[in-house]
C-alpha cells in the first residue's frame, strides 16, 4: 500500500503543468533586433506592437498600431505583412532570418517544410493585419512554437504573447500559458531544482524497487515531500 501511496503521489507530482518561462534577451540583443529590424519593416516599432499567440494549429501573428488613428502605420503593417505572407507560402523566411539570424529556434524546420504542409492566410485588421499559421504536422507546430517564443524573446520591448480582443472568442484555439521573463540566476535556480527533482525522483522509485522503505524516506526528505506511515 505504501509503495501504490508513494508512486501515486510522484506521478501527481510530475504531471502537474510547468510554469513555462522565456529568457530575457540582453539590452545589446534587444538593441541588434531594433537595428535589423527597421531595415526589413516599413512600420515604426515605437507606435506598433506585436503580438504572437500560439494555438492547438500553429499560432497567430498580429501587429497592430497602439493608436487607432494612426493610418500611415496601418498601411504599413498591412503591406509587410501581406509581402512576407506570400514569402512564408512559399517556404521562404529569408526576412525573419535577416532580423533574428538563422539559427533561430524554429527556423530552419519551417524553411524545409514542403509547400503546403504549412497553411498561411493573411488578414487585414481594423488596427493593422495579422498571419494565421495552421499545419496537422507535429514537427512544424513545434516549430512555430519556437519561432513564437524566438520572437517574442528578441522583440521583447515591442511584443507580447496577450491576446488582442477580437480573439478571445475563440478561447478554446489559444495557448493558456503565461510568459514569464526570468534572470540568468533565477534560469540557473529553476533548472537546479528540476535537475533535483528528476535525481530525486529516479532514487525513489530505485529504493520502492528495492522494497526499501528506510531509503525511501531519506530520499524524499530533500525534495519535501510528505512522510508515508
Amino acid at each position: 500500500m505504501q509503495k501504490l501511496v508513494i508512486a501515486t503521489f510522484l506521478v501527481t507530482a510530475l504531471a502537474t503543468p510547468p510554469v513555462y518561462a522565456t529568457e530575457k534577451a540582453s539590452e545589446q540583443r534587444l538593441d541588434e533586433v531594433v537595428a535589423r529590424g527597421v531595415k526589413v519593416m516599413p512600420f515604426s516599432l515605437e507606435q506598433t506592437t506585436h503580438i504572437f499567440s500560439k494555438t492547438a494549429q500553429g499560432g497567430i501573428q498580429q501587429v497592430i498600431v497602439k493608436e487607432a488613428n494612426n493610418i500611415e502605420q496601418i498601411k504599413h503593417i498591412r503591406q509587410h505583412l501581406a509581402k512576407i505572407s506570400a514569402e512564408f507560402k512559399k517556404c521562404d523566411f529569408s526576412n525573419p532570418a535577416k532580423i533574428h539570424g538563422d539559427a533561430m529556434p524554429g527556423l530552419k524546420q519551417l524553411q524545409l517544410a514542403k509547400p503546403g504542409q504549412i497553411g498561411i492566410v493573411y488578414k487585414e485588421l481594423a488596427k493593422g493585419a495579422q498571419i494565421t499559421y495552421s499545419t496537422s504536422v507535429p514537427e512544424l507546430k513545434t516549430a512555430i512554437h519556437q519561432w513564437f517564443d524566438a520572437q517574442l524573446t528578441d522583440h521583447a520591448r515591442h511584443a507580447t504573447s496577450e491576446h488582442s480582443s477580437h480573439l478571445m472568442h475563440q478561447p478554446e484555439n489559444i495557448d493558456k500559458r503565461q510568459r514569464l521573463t526570468i534572470t540568468e540566476l533565477q534560469r540557473g535556480h529553476v533548472l537546479a531544482e528540476m535537475r533535483a527533482l528528476l535525481a530525486g525522483t529516479q532514487a525513489i522509485l530505485t529504493a520502492l524497487s528495492n522494497d526499501d522503505m528506510n531509503a525511501v524516506a531519506q530520499s524524499a526528505k530533500p525534495l519535501g515531500l510528505p512522510k508515508i506511515s
